[in-house]
């Protein structure tokens, strides 16, 4: 309507989700930190190898769009561990993850499991039953409010022929780990051999972080919730990897991602 054509405004669109990514995560560090920090945080998520990756190499439309919602997710999942303002961070939440699943539903499924994981993790280290159910209940919210798209994608499922996807070779979780010999070779070397750059490279920035943590002095509530994530961190890596094969073939809908290297994402 405001373009010339179809292509520039898919263009328009793309970069438009490049910038809004910087711009969650600014506002979230910001909150977190102060405006230096969100602006250095905002564009090293934006050149982020992965984020990049999926911009140039893979032209990803839904997944760039997925990345706004991220960084508030685990910022709001973050603060209803430690807030005192629940209701509204519950509110946001529920925002966060409706958009996110509305945007990418594959990403809102890799992130409901990441969700069901922190309310465990809560349970086992602070017993905090209150926030677990303040968690639940902003996932029942998001539910609704993305249920307009939702309740279609279950009930008219039989007329997609979805298992045909998942058994094609290309899409094929099995096919798809990192680190088998195989995928480096050929073809798929040129797209699996920059996955293992980036994997390395996120692994080197992970250990730097973590370190810095450890050297910090926090409050109990952000140590807990940066365990958490410490933690999250190598599982979704096991997840890239055919040690994990068995999860990908007992854990129900997991094999609908299609690829194990998505969970570099996280």
């Amino acid at each position: 309507m405001f373009l010339p054509s179809t292509i520039s405004a898919m263009i328009a669109a793309i970069w438009l989700s490049f910038f809004l990514s910087g711009a969650t995560m600014y506002f979230v560090v910001k909150r977190l930190a102060d405006n230096a920090t969100g602006v250095k945080c905002a564009v090293l998520y934006q050149v982020f190898p992965f984020h990049v990756f999926n911009l140039y190499l893979r032209g990803t439309f839904a997944e760039l769009f997925a990345y706004v919602w991220f960084p508030l997710v685990f910022y709001f999942l973050g603060e209803i561990n430690n807030s005192n303002r629940k209701v509204k961070i519950m509110v946001c939440l529920g925002v966060s993850y409706a958009g996110l699943i509305l945007t990418h539903l594959v990403s809102g499924y890799m992130f409901t499991i990441i969700i069901f994981i922190d309310m465990v993790f809560l349970f086992f280290t602070s017993g905090g039953w209150k926030r677990i159910a303040a968690i639940f209940g902003s996932m029942v919210f998001g539910l609704c409010l993305s249920s307009f798209f939702l309740l279609p994608v279950i009930f008219e499922r039989k007329f997609v022929q979805i298992n045909y996807i998942f058994q094609y070779v290309f899409s094929d979780f099995r096919k798809n780990f990192l680190f088998l010999p195989g995928n480096l070779k050929s073809v798929p070397g040129l797209f699996y051999v920059p996955v293992h750059i980036i994997v390395i490279l996120e692994v080197v920035l992970f250990l730097m972080i973590c370190s810095k943590l450890y050297a910090e002095k926090e409050s109990r509530n952000n140590k807990t919730f940066n365990c958490f994530l410490c933690c999250l961190f190598p599982a979704a890596f096991f997840l890239t990897t055919p040690l994990s094969r068995l999860v990908w073939a007992f854990l129900p809908g997991l094999k609908s991602i299609q690829f194990p290297w998505r969970w570099v994402t996280i």
